[in-house]
């Protein structure tokens, strides 16, 4: 255990680790999560903070907007071959080496 937390720490990337993505929701009752997915947007060395004073300028909270903020790229293990390498939120499993899914045939 205490190796493999040594070599997730030695993967560090400061430009990867300094992205965050922001999903804008809109209330829409049509939809099962009563949420609709506006659009993401992906920003470089701001804080949160910021991210949401910039988007409630153009998708004001008060008209039924939502923010979701996350960091854009995060750390997985490669399960074939023990390394950690970065990878978007959003990837798929089926497209991650992370998954036994993207190993099968």
């Amino acid at each position: 255990m205490n190796k493999e937390k040594r070599k997730e720490d030695n993967l560090y990337d400061p430009i990867k680790e300094s992205y965050l993505t922001a999903e804008i929701f809109k209330i829409d009752n049509r939809t099962k999560s009563g949420k609709r997915l506006i659009d993401s947007f992906d920003f470089k060395d701001m804080s949160v903070s910021d991210i949401v004073d910039h988007l409630s300028e153009g998708w004001n909270p008060k008209n039924g907007y939502s923010f979701n903020i996350f960091k854009t790229y995060v750390k997985r293990k490669n399960i074939v071959y023990g390394n950690f390498f970065y990878e978007r939120y959003d990837t798929p499993l089926y497209c991650s080496p992370s998954s036994e899914s993207f190993w099968s045939n």
